[in-house]
């Protein structure tokens, strides 16, 4: 949930920390991903995004984004999605990888992304739209359908497959606020 609220604010400024990680993941990791290349360097990601139109005068949130998503101790490195393989003074090399997101938390994601008066979501929306789960945790299609069925199981979502309609409705009995009820029960 941290990382979502982290990378998830699309009204952040340049020079605000918070939007190198939505960019890093939103963006640069997460078409990584789907180019099938998992290594990725500090200096590629910090190309990649002053390209994108990051500010040139904070690079150094761009390598704190980057280590702090590898960290293990003090950052998200225990999800895994950025693997440390190598490090000196002058650059950093990582392995990339996807992240299950826990059902939950993806129900979640799903609800506070959901608009006023929408009736259904896209699945496609759920895999490629930022700052939902397929890009925040770099997620592929098998793994978000396999998540979604697991909401599904909750009775939070529904699912339609039928006549190439592959989008979910979300049920009307409960709202963001009572999915986080149920991940401190489950706590």
């Amino acid at each position: 949930m941290m990382l979502y609220h982290l990378s998830r604010n699309p009204e952040l400024e340049k020079n605000d920390g918070h939007y190198y990680f939505a960019e890093i993941l939103n963006e640069y990791l997460s078409r990584k991903i789907l180019d099938f290349d998992n290594i990725v360097t500090l200096e590629t990601a910090k190309n990649f995004l002053l390209e994108l139109g990051a500010d040139p005068k904070y690079p150094d949130f761009i390598a704190t984004a980057m280590r702090v998503l590898a960290d293990s101790e003090t950052g998200f490195g225990k999800m895994g999605i950025l693997e440390e393989v190598h490090s000196d003074k002058k650059s950093a090399t990582f392995e990339l990888h996807s992240y299950w997101v826990e059902p939950l938390v993806g129900a979640y994601i799903i609800y506070d992304l959901w608009k006023d008066g929408q009736t259904t979501m896209e699945i496609s929306s759920i895999i490629n739209d930022k700052y939902n789960i397929g890009r925040i945790f770099l997620m592929d299609q098998d793994a978000i359908m396999e998540t979604l069925e697991e909401i599904k199981a909750l009775g939070l979502i529904d699912i339609n497959l039928t006549a190439g309609l592959n989008q979910i409705t979300k049920s009307s009995k409960y709202t963001k606020e009572d999915i986080l009820d149920m991940m401190i029960e489950q706590a």
